[in-house]
């Protein structure tokens, strides 16, 4: 082999960069048996309990006419959808990762490309811990933007898997305040990003990354009122100067030591619950 062969770049086996040529599509068969479970989705199911109501209890209170009529729309709308990227994917060859980076633009496609690599290195995580016999799995996260991959990723791997047994803590912030009692933080529970719950944490784990003379108070107050009934999906521009909430003017290293203590029993006091039960949840066991 002479050196300029060695020098050639590998092929693009999984055809990330470039169109599918038509030699190298999958058979149509193959792809109806995909679209066939399509509709088999968590999102799908948790719809359909909803609507039907759990365990045998009451469901939505609306006429079943109008609930057919709800669904009928909701599931044309996403026929719809999809069977134009079908049509799309199907005239140009292209994968979802470069069919994103027509619609969202170059920098836009890491949005979609984000929160799927998210997803699918979740469900990579567990997997593996499962093919090591791990079959009790305790998830805590530290970062918002990961409760929705996380959550997805363990509800399909608990659909493959139906032993297994996965706690999760999607949101310890949310959680902490009440074990630390009233008082404790000065505003807001000490919530928000880069709030006096997180910088108190982080004084206390890397007091050097810390400069409370630049922390300003910046609390969202109307979303605040607001959300003691609905999320309200805020962008961080709409109630942030500088990308940060809440107040961190109150933050200490102190209160970030006990926060830890705190967070660790909570989550070793969790997971000694569960070994006593065997992680025993289900009623029909």
């Amino acid at each position: 082999m002479n050196q300029k062969a060695q020098s050639l770049p590998a092929p693009d086996a999984d055809y990330m960069f470039t169109p599918v040529p038509p030699d190298a599509r999958r058979p149509t068969w193959k792809q109806v048996a995909v679209w066939l479970g399509f509709g088999y989705v968590a999102t799908g199911l948790f719809i359909g309990g909803t609507l039907a109501g759990p365990a045998g209890g009451a469901g939505v209170s609306f006429p079943m006419a109008l609930l057919a009529i709800a669904i009928a729309i909701g599931m044309g709308i996403l026929f719809v959808l999809t069977g134009l990227l079908g049509i799309i994917a199907q005239r140009t060859g292209l994968s979802l990762a470069l069919l994103c980076r027509y619609a969202y633009g170059a920098r836009g496609m890491n949005l979609p490309m984000l929160a799927m690599g998210l997803l699918a290195l979740a469900e990579d995580i567990f997997e593996s811990l499962i093919a090591y016999d791990i079959r009790h799995i305790f998830v805590p996260n530290g970062h918002d933007g990961n409760i929705a991959p996380l959550e997805i990723a363990q509800r399909k791997v608990k659909q493959r898997h139906p032993e297994v047994v996965s706690a999760f803590l999607p949101a310890w912030w949310s959680v902490i305040g009440s074990r630390l009692g009233d008082g404790f933080f000065a505003e807001w529970n000490g919530l928000g990003h880069g709030g006096e719950g997180e910088t108190s944490i982080t004084m206390a784990v890397r007091p050097d990354l810390c400069d409370l003379g630049k922390a300003m108070r910046q609390m969202p107050v109307d979303s605040i009122r607001i959300g003691e009934r609905v999320q309200i999906m805020w962008d961080i521009a709409e109630v942030s100067a500088t990308g940060a909430t809440g107040d961190p003017t109150w933050a200490s290293a102190e209160k970030g030591s006990k926060m830890l203590d705190a967070l660790v029993g909570l989550v070793a006091g969790s997971i000694r619950q569960l070994d006593e039960t065997g992680w025993r949840y289900d009623l029909r066991q």
